[in-house]
């Protein structure tokens, strides 16, 4: 064996010649390093020209994303480094022979480097052995990096839009920034243009922005998307990230629900955030922009311009028992028009003044929390908690008089539990043994009513009516834990299996409600919840098993309230099994939510993949979306054709129907051709 540097040389014989610095090797020859492999019969290189010739060589170029790229020729001439002239030559990036592949290129001359580009003269391509393309002149990649080229073409047909059709463009700028270039035609539409623009500067920053427009034909008017994403960490633990998502109109994410997040969503919501980490503290500035996608005119919507929120995680106090911890957030809200309908009762509370409901507001929350945690000899655990919660307004649209409301309660809780374990010793190739918890438990929760504090208040969101509370809460939880020693691997690990958890409240303050009437009656116990999380991962073929589920219990009307569960199966070869069903009823107990969801992947011999996705709604009683898949692969690895079919009917009835062609090493992502 001859080595120099990363490139090595190996044949039955070599002779070397130090002083003009050559090798001739006959038998067997192998000339590696580790981008690519050369084997030959016969072969001559001069190591300090980096020339050469190869008598019919095989050349293979190694990518690090599993695309190997194939040439062969009778005769090899090594003119650089990594520089090859191919004559008589040969081109695929099938696993495989020539007899065997699924296309291939012949060329009476093929010029390839290294991590660039194969130019090939006077060629022909061939797929199932049958010549179906002359290429006078073309270029293929044997690139090892990324690289500027044209990606997989994609076409497809809906029935709002017509025929589609597009290839995009992918343009590798630098090793930090690349962008893909979209240009779509839409037969009802007209011509979309689109831009991809990603980049990653450091190991803390990167970010991506997204741009669509199209002068719509059928929509009669020129439309629009951005999104953008950028995260940075700007110095030690101070980071920024910022997100953006604004439309020309609320009905783009239902027309074009690839180009932006939120198809189902009321609002598209954009935001900035800057956070700084402390060992015991944290806080955050948030800017938080809400674009109503149900309403033509967003000037109603409430904005957080911005938030900002001081976080103290729980420390001790000195050398006493107790631990302290505090939460503030002030909130600057912003909007530039009142509702009418807000108006009408604002007209009722104080004859049209704004008073619940106005154009912008600050409000600030003060949560110092001190707790006294105590165990008994590890028998038993209780957390005794008092929480103050401080609200203090500020609201130029009112009155001097009415401007500074503020609002003072106070919460007081309580947790007492206990646990106890026991592990069960299992010999098995992976696992080594199982450990089992019980915690029952139990909460108590008081706070007082503000009914008369906070018919004073704003109504900014949710936070603004915090309802009394007088619970006890009690739950039994069960847990399975896992010991597991991974193959190969000496560190034994441990995984959660299962968590089961059971639980019911009762208010105290529901069971000394006065009645109202003959027919009232108090319901202080509230629904009997169950909740069940099941997370397995491991290093087999069956790698992931997923449950989740959670169940509502009313005794009173001895029904369901509500119901979910979700489980999904995973395998290393991507095949996947899932269903999601939930249900839930409203206070009446009419049924409000109820729909199933199924996802199923599999592929057949190697060459076929079949995929469905389906959601069920009972409350409509039809589906809501269904998708159809077909994969058909190359057994090779040469090629993918995909076909899918996609019926929806929210927010409207329609079809679409899209076709992908993927010829590895000719048309896929990163290559040119």
């Amino acid at each position: 064996m001859v080595r120099q540097r990363d490139v090595s040389l190996r044949a039955e014989r070599v002779e070397l010649d130090l002083g003009q610095r050559t090798a001739a090797a006959d038998g067997d020859v192998v000339l590696e390093n580790k981008d690519g492999e050369l084997r030959a019969p016969t072969i001559f290189i001069n190591f300090y020209t980096q020339r050469g010739v190869i008598v019919r060589g095989n050349l293979v170029v190694r990518t690090p994303g599993g695309t190997n790229f194939y040439f062969r020729g009778q005769r090899i001439e090594k003119v650089g480094e990594n520089h090859y002239l191919i004559l008589d030559g040969w081109y695929s990036t099938c696993d495989c022979g020539q007899e065997e592949a699924d296309w291939y290129i012949e060329a009476e001359e093929i010029d390839v480097t290294l991590d660039g580009y194969a130019i090939v003269r006077r060629g022909r391509l061939y797929t199932g052995g049958l010549a179906v393309a002359y290429l006078p002149f073309g270029v293929v990649p044997a690139k090892i990096t990324r690289q500027t080229g044209f990606l997989s073409p994609q076409m497809g047909w809906a029935s709002d839009d017509g025929y589609h059709f597009g290839i995009p463009f992918f343009w590798a700028i630098d090793d930090h920034v690349d962008a893909t270039l979209y240009s779509d035609y839409y037969e009802k539409r007209g011509l979309k243009e689109g831009f991809e623009y990603r980049y990653a500067l450091t190991r803390g920053t990167r970010g991506q922005v997204d741009v669509d427009y199209i002068d719509d034909r059928l929509y009669g008017e020129r439309r629009w998307a951005l999104s953008q994403e950028h995260r940075q960490n700007l110095y030690r633990r101070l980071s920024v990230r910022s997100k953006t998502n604004v439309v020309s109109d609320n009905d783009y994410v239902n027309d074009f629900p690839s180009d932006i997040t939120g198809r189902y969503d009321r609002f598209l919501r954009s935001d900035f955030m800057m956070t700084n980490l402390w060992q015991n503290a944290s806080a955050n500035a948030n800017v938080q922009y809400f674009d109503d996608l149900a309403r033509e005119d967003n000037s109603y919507t409430w904005q957080k311009l911005p938030e900002l929120r001081l976080d103290a995680v729980s420390q001790r106090i000195a050398g006493l028992p107790l631990a302290w911890r505090l939460a503030t957030i002030a909130t600057n809200f912003d909007r530039p028009k009142i509702d009418p309908t807000e108006r009408i009762v604002d007209l009722v509370q104080r004859d049209g003044e704004p008073f619940l409901f106005m154009t912008t507001g600050r409000r600030v929350d003060f949560l110092p929390e001190v707790a006294a945690p105590i165990s008994f000899n590890r028998y038993a655990f209780l957390r005794p908690a008092f929480e103050l919660h401080e609200t203090l307004y500020d609201l130029p649209d009112r009155t001097e008089n009415d401007r500074y409301p503020a609002r003072h309660l106070y919460t007081a809780r309580a947790d007492l539990f206990t646990r106890t374990e026991r592990v069960f010793p299992v010999t098995a190739p992976i696992v080594k043994g199982v450990k089992h918890t019980v915690e029952p438990g139990a909460r108590y929760e008081y706070r007082p009513p503000a009914t008369e504090q906070q018919e004073e208040l704003p109504i900014f969101d949710g936070d603004d009516r915090i309802a009394r509370s007088n619970l006890v809460t009690y739950y039994l939880a069960n847990r399975l834990w896992l010991r597991m020693l991974p193959p190969r691997s000496r560190l034994r690990t441990t995984q959660k299996l299962v968590d089961l958890e059971v639980s019911q409240s009762y208010d105290i303050h529901e069971s000394e409600r006065e009645l109202e009437d003959d027919e009232d009656e108090r319901r202080p116990l509230g629904p009997v919840h169950g909740e069940l999380r099941s997370v397995y991962t491991a290093g087999m073929w069956l790698n992931k098993i997923v449950l989740r589920s959670g169940l509502d219990y009313n005794t009173y009307r001895d029904e369901v309230q509500g119901f979910n569960v979700l489980t999904s199966l995973g395998t290393v070869t991507n095949d996947a099994l899932g269903a999601e069903y939930r249900f839930s009823r409203d206070e009446e107990g009419y049924r409000e939510i109820e729909y199933l969801s199924g996802l199923a992947r599999y592929t057949l011999f190697d060459f076929l993949t079949l995929s469905y996705l389906a959601r069920y709604s009972y409350t409509d009683s039809d589906f809501i979306e269904q998708l159809y898949g077909v994969e058909f692969h190359s057994a090779q690895n040469c090629w993918n054709l995909i076909l899918q079919a996609e019926q929806r009917s929210i927010p409207e009835n329609e079809t679409v129907y899209k076709l992908t062609v993927d010829l590895t090493g000719l048309v896929t992502a990163g290559t040119a051709f």
